[in-house]
């Protein structure tokens, strides 16, 4: 024969039990908002400094154009790496118009690369395209 007491005893084991896993599924739960919030932060840190790097080689590329052949362009980012600058001259066009023949020389591509590794774009695994801008994309 079961008395009251032993009911409440028992059920009170069940409370425990049921609260027990609620925590565990709050817990779980915020720790993957955590996870995700991590991810989202990663993401929008990367966003901004290629976008920091991107309008600084834009800068430079319109203040200076052809004086950056050859040279290393250094970024003010922390821990800024240089972006290497390369330049091709283009091969003249021979246009014929009219029965007549014009020579025209396109300007100098210029294309300037900073390496996604050091800039902390990369994943890691070495095979990430570098930040690229240049006159001829």
């Amino acid at each position: 024969m079961s008395t009251c007491c032993d009911r409440l005893r028992r059920q009170r084991g069940d409370i425990l039990l049921d609260a027990l896993i609620g925590v565990l599924v709050a817990a779980l739960v915020g720790g993957g908002i955590a996870h995700l919030t991590a991810r989202i932060m990663d993401s929008q840190r990367q966003a901004r400094v290629s976008q920091i790097a991107l309008v600084e080689l834009r800068n430079a590329l319109l203040d200076e154009g052809l004086s950056l052949c050859g040279t290393a362009l250094p970024l003010s980012l922390p821990d800024g790496p240089a972006a290497e600058v390369e330049c091709a001259a283009a091969a003249p066009l021979t246009l014929s118009i009219g029965g007549a023949g014009y020579t025209v020389t396109p300007p100098a591509a210029i294309v300037i690369e900073a390496d996604a590794e050091a800039l902390g774009l990369g994943t890691g695994g070495g095979a990430d395209p570098p930040l690229t801008l240049g006159t001829r994309q």
